[in-house]
């Protein structure tokens, strides 16, 4: 039997060039279309609040409020207040969320030793009503935490800017087109060699 070389292949795979053409061309298509439905960012961001009785100068009652930090935190995500901010919410343009969605969305943090609570948001798709859930939540947390659980003040610590937002793409659009053209490439060139050999086979016999 006749030793292929590398240069042999070469030839073969040239031969039927347009097999990758094709390949190349059917996969830079399909990431196209696939890139513009799932390459969407997701955005994420958080704010703070106080919570404390009496007076923040007194620390008298900040060791029983730290105490109740966790607790705090699970009425926020309760359906008490979140049912609340979704209502609130769907009267915002391109808020199209659940109440189930939501909470599943936000998450209440309490700072250690401490009565700061971070609110924060995740995968929401849309940055500005990144801002606008959290600062939501942040309002009907400080209308409603007293009366659910006894919170004392609550007070809003600072507004919410652009620059907080933190964006998430697991892959962009530029990615997922350069492994289509990858696969394509390494497609095409595996199907143009197996027709290229078998060419060759059947040429000797």
């Amino acid at each position: 039997m006749k030793r292929v070389s590398l240069g042999d292949v070469l030839t073969r795979i040239w031969k039927n060039v347009f097999i990758i053409i094709i390949s190349i061309a059917v996969f830079a298509t399909a990431s196209y279309f696939i890139a513009k439905k799932y390459s969407k960012p997701s955005y994420s961001v958080s704010g703070q609040v106080m919570l404390y009785h009496g007076h923040l100068n007194k620390f008298d009652n900040l060791s029983g409020d730290i105490a109740m930090m966790p607790t705090y935190a699970h009425v926020i995500t309760d359906s008490k207040i979140i049912n609340e901010v979704d209502s609130n919410l769907s009267q915002h343009a391109g808020y199209h969320y659940t109440a189930d969605e939501l909470t599943n969305m936000v998450l209440a943090t309490p700072a250690a030793d401490s009565v700061v609570m971070t609110i924060s948001v995740t995968n929401v798709d849309n940055k500005k009503m990144a801002i606008d859930i959290v600062n939501e939540v942040r309002n009907v947390t400080k209308k409603r935490l007293n009366n659910i659980a006894g919170a004392g003040n609550v007070r809003i610590l600072g507004p919410i800017k652009d620059t907080n937002v933190e964006t998430k793409t697991v892959f962009s659009k530029s990615q997922i087109m350069e492994i289509g053209l990858i696969l394509g490439l390494l497609v095409g060139g595996l199907i143009a060699a197996i027709k290229g050999a078998n060419l060759h086979a059947r040429e000797e016999h």
